[in-house]
């Protein structure tokens, strides 16, 4: 029962259900109570915890959560920190501990790969049928407090989810049929991304690709030198004008000529360092605790009212520098090396799997290398550092390596 509430959780705050249900009632469901409360009371008496938190990872996380105490009690602004220390301890450190404390088997894991998958597609049809063009172009889907609220975020999520739709195409067994279905889906998936114009999201797709062309067979690779450029050229003929615009300012970041959206872009790739250059600098000069979570907006906009200047009173748009500038470089650290280490763990089950010839394990550690290592690189442009996205992957890791482990040597052939 905690699993499948678990399950609930996670696909409810992965298809952003509270946000669809907020654009058509206009009001807050907290559906996540319904599943939320018996998921944690399951992982408190499962006997999963002690499991995960003999993990680094987990033990980051929760470092991560005291560490928010001292520095709220710090802060530039007390009443604002406490919202976020809340929220981050009621609905993101949560999803990190349903994951890796109640999943037992790899049956479970292929459940919630299959969660993830639905829940990519949930995003997707939001994106089709109600994200829409702002005046720039790009495509968002416009509610107030939205995990996919502006284009940014909204390409951030496609990407994290698209791999595990694609997986339940390609994974060992997968029929011709799907095969099709989730290449079509994948390839609105990208054209959808590119179509926010994130330049962000533009280089985690890259490295992304570039984790999936190392993790490719011989053939595999062949086939993706063949069909990559055909699909690249294909995406860029029918992406509007507006979006190849303001993309091409990654590699042509001097060209403000070319037309306003690349003037647009421009500024706002000088906003960015601007924004970059104080979260550092506030870094050094606040290295324990910062300026206070959540507070860095309120703080460069005071710093810069007493400067005589006007300030941007924006987020940092760097989830490293924003933890880094607003709870101090040991959180920072945590930070790395919990999300990082997730990472480096299910690459080593996956070496583990391959050794012995489980290619379904190898192929879903695959799917979610590619899935978390895109997005680890696409919220450098992101303000995340609070996201529930990162505990939750992060608890999808632990799980992962658990149930692989046991998968191992339940299959472990017997000794002669």
């Amino acid at each position: 029962m905690a699993f499948l509430c678990g399950l609930a959780m996670i696909f409810i705050r992965m298809s952003v259900t509270p946000e669809l249900l907020a654009y058509f009632t206009h009001t807050n469901t907290y559906v996540l109570y319904l599943v939320g409360p018996p998921a944690i009371l399951g992982v408190l008496i499962s006997g999963g915890l002690g499991r995960a938190l003999r993990t680094i990872p987990t033990l980051c996380f929760l470092g991560i959560f005291l560490y928010l105490l001292p520095a709220t009690l710090m802060s530039t602004w007390q009443g604002g920190s406490f919202q976020v220390l809340s929220i981050y301890g009621r609905t993101s450190l949560p999803c990190l501990f349903v994951l890796s404390c109640t999943v037992v088997s790899w049956k479970e894991i292929s459940k919630v790969f299959k969660t993830m998958a639905v829940s990519g597609f949930v995003v997707l049809f939001v994106t089709k049928f109600l994200a829409t063009p702002d005046a720039e172009g790009r495509l968002t889907f416009d509610v107030t407090d939205s995990t996919i609220g502006n284009p940014n975020d909204l390409a951030a999520h496609l990407l994290l989810l698209l791999p595990f739709v694609m997986y339940y195409g390609f994974r060992p067994g997968g029929g011709k049929v799907a095969k099709v279905v989730v290449s079509l889906l994948g390839a609105f998936g990208i054209y959808s991304i590119l179509g926010t114009s994130s330049r962000g999201a533009l280089i985690g797709l890259g490295v992304m690709a570039l984790l999936l062309f190392a993790h490719a067979s011989g053939f595999q690779r062949l086939l993706v030198a063949v069909i990559a450029p055909v699909m690249a050229v294909s995406l860029v003929m029918v992406l509007p004008a507006q979006n190849l615009a303001r993309l091409a300012t990654l590699f042509h970041p001097d060209d403000t000529t070319a037309s306003d959206i690349a003037g647009e872009a421009a500024e706002s790739r000088e906003s960015r360092q601007y924004l970059l250059r104080k979260s550092i600098e506030y870094t050094l000069e606040h290295p324990v605790l910062g300026v206070g979570p959540g507070q860095f907006s309120i703080y460069e906009g005071l710093m810069s009212k007493a400067a005589g200047e006007h300030g941007t009173w924006h987020e940092t748009h760097n989830t490293y520098t924003q933890i880094s500038s607003e709870c101090g470089l040991p959180a920072l650290i945590m930070l790395l090396v919990g999300t990082f280490g997730a990472l480096g763990t299910v690459g080593r089950t996956r070496k583990r799997a391959l050794a012995r010839g489980n290619r379904e394990i190898a192929a879903a550690c695959s799917c979610f290398m590619v899935s978390w290592l895109g997005y680890l690189v696409t919220i450098f442009f992101l303000a995340c550092a609070y996201r529930f996205t990162l505990p939750a992957m992060t608890g999808m890791a632990i799980a992962i390596s658990f149930a692989a482990e046991r998968e191992f040597n339940i299959t472990a052939p017997l000794p002669a």
